[in-house]
């Protein structure tokens, strides 16, 4: 089920912000987007936001909010789950401990030489 949420997810955020990019600055700024200074083409107006743009790039973050609520949900209440769950205990091999090299080799030369 996470993995679908997931792939919704990442498909809602790819395609929002193709229609970000496909539509067209308004201008304005934010004073254009509060609803001043463009009269009837505001963003809070009777035909503002109407077109297939506007209209999809909404539905599309409201697609987003949603999976990033559900996979947050679904991340904070999960069991713990572990791979090491189902496998049994190894018995431990002991390997053979190398002896320190002795006094006299070649690389340790004895202190009164």
């Amino acid at each position: 089920m996470a993995y679908l949420i997931s792939l919704v997810h990442a498909t809602a955020c790819v395609l929002i912000v193709l229609f970000i990019l496909l539509q067209h600055p308004k201008g304005g700024g934010i004073l254009g987007a509060l609803g001043g200074g463009m009269g009837s083409k505001s963003l809070f107006s009777a035909g503002g936001a109407s077109g297939f743009l506007v209209q999809t790039t909404k539905w599309l973050t409201v697609v987003f909010a949603i999976t990033s609520l559900s996979l947050s949900y679904m991340s904070a209440h999960q069991k713990d789950q572990s791979i090491m769950k189902d496998s049994s205990p190894s018995t431990a091999v002991e390997q053979p401990v190398e002896k320190p090299a002795s006094e006299k080799s070649p690389l340790n030369p004895p202190s009164g030489e």
